[in-house]
C-alpha cells in the first residue's frame, strides 16, 4: 500500500507525515463495517529557520501519540478529510 504525505505548519515548525489512507467499508447484514480512515505511519519535524545536521530523520510519532492523543486523533480526522476532498 502506497504511503501518501501531508505537511501540517505548527508555528515555524512544520510536520511532515506519512500516511495510508483505508476507506470506508459499508456496512452489511453480517458485518459492521467502518468509516475511512488513516494509519499514521511517521512524523517528521522540519524547520526552514534551523538547520538540524543529521544522517537520517526520526520518525515522532509514536511521541506525539503518547503525548497527545487526542491532538492527533484530530489530526487523522483533518488529513481523511483533507484526503477525501483531493
Amino acid at each position: 500500500m502506497p504511503r501518501n504525505t501531508y505537511t501540517k505548519k505548527i508555528n515555524e515548525w512544520d510536520l511532515d507525515i506519512e500516511y495510508n489512507y483505508i476507506p470506508a467499508e459499508p456496512s452489511t447484514h453480517d458485518y459492521p463495517g467502518y468509516g475511512s480512515h488513516v494509519e499514521i505511519e511517521a512524523i517528521y519535524l522540519w524547520n526552514e529557520d534551523i538547520n538540524v545536521s543529521t544522517d537520517e530523520q526520526v520518525d515522532m510519532s509514536d511521541f506525539f501519540y503518547e503525548l497527545c492523543p487526542d491532538t492527533m486523533r484530530e489530526l487523522e480526522e483533518e488529513i481523511v478529510e483533507d484526503h477525501e476532498n483531493s
